[in-house]
């Protein structure tokens, strides 16, 4: 089945497009499924600048269920959440009301200093504390999967420290049964900087997931409606090359509720 389950649009805060032009847009190119997964609101509006606003979550939700009665495809309700330990129990209410939660770690905190791994090389503590965070989050088995658990390495080599922290992210997403997610967002990012690698997908990261037995999803991670499917290929041709044991999501209902596994 065509799909994808990391899914952005103007809600994000720094996407664009309506829903209802990714899911007609997904239905003309052959999608069986489309997850909308925007940046998770939180009820103090922490990240307010690039994420949605706590006041437009019921908004979001009702635009989705919306959208399901105009498309012949199967749409699914979602948030990508940075993951926060105070909120525990936002993200377990938020589980409740949708069909699936994942989890991206983008900012790292030190103290009062917060730090972005598209904004610079992160040192080995803030790495640690990138690993921790991701783990954390797997731990609460509240996330269907890990967005880009490569991010941390966008501006940073594969060193000795690099190699040790996705080593504990691996272990752990095998450990709790998580999927691990290759993103073609890294490329696009990586075009738009006129990077001559990519940031992400890291080969790296992945050869040595492929060689610790982990199991992989892929998706966009689109923020523009063309871009939904626009690296499929590159994408694609990468986790081949890779040979990544790749999953693929399934939906069951159980007691009324959809919920997303992979198999």
């Amino acid at each position: 089945m065509k799909y994808n389950l990391h899914t952005h649009s103007f809600y994000c805060g720094h996407g664009e497009g309506e829903l209802i032009e990714y899911a007609r847009y997904a239905e003309e190119k052959g999608f069986g499924l489309l997850g909308f997964s925007e940046h998770c609101p939180m009820p103090d509006n922490r990240l307010r600048s690039t994420r949605m606003d706590y006041s437009q979550l019921d908004v979001y939700l009702d635009d989705i269920e919306s959208c399901r009665e105009r498309v012949g495809i199967r749409l699914l309700r979602g948030f990508e959440c940075d993951y926060f330990s105070d909120l525990r129990g936002y993200f377990g209410e938020l589980r409740e009301r949708v069909d699936y939660l994942i989890t991206g770690t983008h900012f790292i905190y030190t103290g009062t200093k917060k730090t972005s791994p598209f904004s610079a090389s992160l040192t080995d503590e803030e790495m640690g504390i990138y690993a921790r965070s991701v783990i954390e989050a797997m731990e609460t088995g509240l996330f269907s999967f890990v967005a880009h658990p490569d991010l941390f390495m966008f501006h940073h080599a594969f060193d000795d420290e690099a190699k040790a922290v996705s080593r504990d992210i691996i272990s752990a997403s095998i450990s709790l049964g998580i999927p691990l997610e290759v993103n073609s967002n890294g490329i696009d990012k990586a075009e738009a900087e006129g990077m001559a690698e990519w940031g992400y997908p890291n080969r790296d990261f992945w050869l040595l997931a492929r060689n610790m037995g982990a199991k992989c999803i892929a998706n966009s991670d689109a923020h523009k409606v063309a871009n939904l499917e626009r690296h499929y290929s590159e994408l694609f041709d990468f986790t081949s090359s890779v040979g990544l044991d790749m999953v693929e999501p399934v939906l069951r209902e159980e007691n009324g509720r959809t919920k997303l596994v992979f198999s």
